[in-house]
């Protein structure tokens, strides 16, 4: 797997470290099962996680975008309307 952002490679040392603590020294036997098994699992998640965020972001700014649009339709109408509402006025 590729290091897809600086917050999944921080990740990656935190698990190394882990897998220090526990004891498991770097290249043996039981390193390469956590990693194998726990390690990658891991990994896994995280970046379909951050898969899912990116989209969820993408999404959250095309939805930024419409609302700044409608609310400077929204404006746009208001004003129209207010002046609509002054010619009124003037004829009574």
């Amino acid at each position: 797997m590729s290091n897809q952002s600086g917050t999944i490679g921080t990740i990656e040392e935190a698990l190394d470290k882990l897998a220090y603590t526990l004891g498991f020294t770097r290249g043996s036997p039981r390193e390469n099962e956590f990693w194998t098994t726990t390690g990658n699992s891991v990994l896994q998640e995280l970046y379909r996680l951050h898969d899912e965020v990116k989209s969820l972001h993408k999404q959250c700014r095309g939805l930024d975008t419409e609302v700044f649009e409608l609310r400077v339709k929204d404006s746009t109408l208001e004003r129209e309307l207010a002046g609509k509402r002054d010619k009124r006025a003037r004829i009574w």
